[in-house]
């Protein structure tokens, strides 16, 4: 590193050069935190040069330095050494915004020690265990909710990460969050429930974990208020999904969870049997699709 400080420090044409962004609106010390050059990093600060100092998007090297996990050693040293965690880029994204969407639980857990607060939003309204849901970034959001984040929380769109997880069939997080006792039970703003949510994108893998949990207390019939008219989610499902390949599996594995939750709040097994379906005949996807038109 001598070399390279001795360069930086004693020839004023290249001092010049030490602020100023590349093609790509990037400066040298982003630059240097997103390829993992520890020494690099140790130079330009120690020339002068802001330890804030990123993109022209406002990305600082901190959050560079998230973008690949094999740059823990550069996280470390820049956040130890005064780079502002909670300076956010032009669209409001923070570092935790980053390590969360990026997967870097290295990352997450160095922001969680240096006192980063977890309940920390971005400009939508997300906080890390929101977008650590949205990526399906299992450990991350776990980590986090030993250390104090809510899974109530709302986002600006008015999902919380239970209702995030359905939307995005985030599996692992889903299970997650069920297991750990989220609210499945909250309605959002629109007047959507849990079940309009998996009705509108849920994948049968999510459509399998909530059956399996049953989410007794869940009104079926419930109507939304908002977006798609004001239809229970089972109509939601009518008018949304039949036209998608495999629209008839999806809908004998939404019967089948809507079954569940019925089971349910009649005072049945909460956890019903994977084995158990309901009669799967023709009828039920003819009727759907009569219903469409």
């Amino acid at each position: 590193m001598g070399n390279f400080e001795s360069m930086l420090t004693s020839i004023p044409k290249h001092r010049l050069k030490l602020t100023e962004l590349d093609t790509t609106g990037s400066t040298p010390l982003f630059w240097a935190a997103r390829l993992g050059n520890l020494s690099a990093i140790k130079a330009l600060v120690g020339a002068g040069v802001d330890i804030n100092l990123g993109s022209a998007s406002g990305k600082t090297p901190l959050i560079g330095a998230c973008i690949e996990t094999s740059n823990a050693e550069c996280f470390d040293w820049l956040l130890q050494n005064g780079a502002d965690p909670y300076r956010a880029d032009s669209k409001g994204s923070h570092c935790l915004t980053a390590a969360c969407c990026l997967g870097s639980l290295h990352a997450v857990k160095a922001l969680v020690e240096s006192g980063f607060d977890v309940e920390t939003r971005d400009h939508a309204g997300m906080t890390g265990l929101g977008w650590a849901v949205n990526y399906d970034h299992e450990s991350i959001a776990a980590y986090l909710l030993q250390h104090g984040a809510s899974f109530g929380l709302e986002n600006k769109a008015g999902w919380t990460p239970v209702l995030d997880a359905v939307l995005r069939n985030s599996h692992r997080c889903l299970k997650l969050l069920l297991k750990k006792g989220a609210n499945y039970r909250f309605v959002s703003r629109h007047g959507w429930s849990i079940l309009h949510c998996a009705a509108s994108t849920g994948d049968l893998k999510t459509m399998e974990i909530l059956t399996e949990h049953g989410l007794k207390g869940v009104d079926v019939g419930m109507k939304s208020s908002k977006g798609f008219g004001t239809r229970t989610a089972e109509e939601v499902f009518l008018a949304q999904r039949l036209k998608h390949p495999g629209a008839e599996t999806l809908l004998l594995a939404f019967r089948r969870l809507l079954a569940a939750v019925e089971k349910a709040n009649l005072g049945g097994e909460e956890m019903v049997s994977q084995d158990e379906k309901l009669d799967e005949t023709d009828d039920v996807f003819h009727e759907a699709v009569e219903y469409q038109q």
